[in-house]
């Protein structure tokens, strides 16, 4: 099997062509060519390490295109009042304070472990030889 077939690639851009009209479709066709060439999108698949058919990179060069178009489109937007963000939504700490409470002794630490030495967990050695 083919290496290309092993891939599949999300059809976002396919999605934006569709709910493009056909004048609007026909005119990103030809000025995404302009954006998103063959060379580029052979690149991106040799860095991707997927190998692209030549009708792949033809249709993923429409679909790149018209990805780069609609970035353009929010270009267009007034975003002067806009503060700049990080999350779209307020991000709230969930984590508690890092603050010292009781702690077990080193019986009640011990007390499930399988094997111990002293007050502290025994358990395999796992870098160097294992013996």
């Amino acid at each position: 099997m083919p290496r290309a077939n092993k891939f599949r690639a999300v059809d976002t851009g396919r999605a934006m062509l569709n709910d493009m009209s056909a004048d609007r479709r026909a005119a990103a066709e030809t000025s995404m060519s302009r954006i998103i060439d063959i060379d580029l999108v052979r690149h991106i698949g040799v860095l991707s390490r997927i190998e692209l058919t030549d009708e792949q990179v033809e249709k993923f060069a429409v679909q790149l295109g018209a990805i780069v178009e609609y970035f353009d489109k929010l270009n267009e937007l007034d975003t002067e009042s806009v503060e700049p963000m990080a999350h779209a939504v307020e991000v709230h700490n969930v984590l508690a304070d890092d603050a010292p409470g009781t702690s077990l002794s080193p019986a009640e630490a011990l007390a499930n472990a399988p094997q111990r030495d002293g007050d502290f967990f025994k358990v395999p050695k796992v870098i160097g030889d294992s013996q």
